[in-house]
């Protein structure tokens, strides 16, 4: 019946351009089982599903599995290999109500899942992803769970769109990148971001747990937009974080606590955002403390001012404007032990 007519665009430069076909023999119509449509169905789940791993295990360690456009069920199976060996290219697949069936599985090699469409919850508990993982672009209507994963390459979910709770709770990033996507519930509550955390432009739709976060990289989180609460209580910047430009829909719902002396908020309004009793602007302030850098109340903007920063965005006015800011919520809750 030959292969599968099923080709694709890849515009991956580590693998080659132009377009890439299938390969695998064809079932009907021209297409194989993975690609034909109306194939995949609750009679045929574990046929597709063994027939994935059979093609994985029959490849080298380090080859390419090219699953470009696959429509698939949750890929867990009985004495599952604690590990998939090959480099998996997923992009433009498509799972089912049932989810991925993922969770615990080492991923040896680069894992590219960009534009992948999760029907149910996509369940990466507990994933190590050895050598970066690709979601852009993905759709996860139910929301996916990474609670305990550990990225040990970078991490893309830029332009992502999360319509369940995004639960990523003791994640562990060597860095990330969520610019311009948009989350739902959304929990990075102790997670570890041990390089650059990127979530610029990203919307939050509802609640966003930061609570206990270690970013050791900078952090970036222009021109975000947070529509309801968001909890920073105890979050670690060991580095500049910024949070300028960042839209705040029900600013009295969104909580700091914790040291924010290296936070850099121009161009938001902190009129009405909460400062808890353990917030500290010192470089080296300790959370149970009062000290003051220097003998001088100083927010990470004016020191870059000082200093002579070569921050483009940074001058005496919005400096000021910062501190007229944070003048006014502290008149507003009555607080003047800062």
């Amino acid at each position: 019946m030959g292969t599968c007519a099923y080709t694709s665009e890849m515009p991956d430069r580590r693998v080659g351009e132009g377009s890439r076909a299938c390969g695998n023999p064809a079932h009907g119509d021209g297409m194989c089982k993975f690609h034909l449509d109306g194939y995949l169905s609750e009679s045929t789940a574990g046929e597709v599903r063994d027939l994935f791993w059979s093609l994985h295990d029959a490849g080298a360690t380090g080859t390419l599995m090219d699953c470009t456009g696959y429509a698939l069920p949750p890929l867990a199976r009985e004495g599952m290999a604690a590990s998939v060996r090959r480099s998996l290219r997923l992009d433009r697949a498509r799972f089912g109500p049932g989810g991925a069936g993922l969770s615990g599985i080492t991923f040896e090699q680069p894992a590219s899942l960009r534009s992948v469409e999760f029907a149910g919850t996509a369940d990466f508990r507990g994933c190590t992803f050895k050598k970066g993982a690709d979601f852009r672009g993905c759709t996860f209507k139910k929301g996916a769970d990474f609670s305990e994963a550990r990225f040990r390459g970078n991490a893309d979910f830029r332009s992502s769109r999360f319509g369940g709770m995004a639960d990523f709770f003791l994640a562990n990033f060597a860095g990330a990148n969520f610019d311009w996507a948009v989350l739902a519930k959304s929990l990075f509550n102790n997670v570890v971001f041990r390089g650059d955390a990127s979530f610029r432009s990203t919307t939050f739709n509802s609640t966003a747990g930061f609570i206990s976060t270690e970013f050791h990289g900078s952090s970036r989180f222009e021109e975000s937009k947070f529509k309801k609460n968001a909890d920073f209580s105890g979050a670690h910047f060991a580095r500049p974080a910024y949070f300028r430009g960042v839209k705040i829909k029900l600013p009295e719902l969104v909580k700091f606590d914790g040291n924010v002396s290296n936070v850099s908020f121009l161009n938001t309004d902190l009129k009405e955002v909460c400062f808890g009793s353990r917030t500290t602007w010192s470089p080296q302030a300790r959370p149970d403390s009062r000290s003051i850098w220097d003998g001088k109340w100083r927010i990470y903007d004016e020191r870059c001012l000082d200093d002579e920063s070569s921050d483009t965005a940074l001058n005496l006015e919005n400096v000021q404007s910062v501190y007229r800011d944070l003048r006014d919520n502290f008149d507003r809750q009555l607080r003047y032990d800062v």
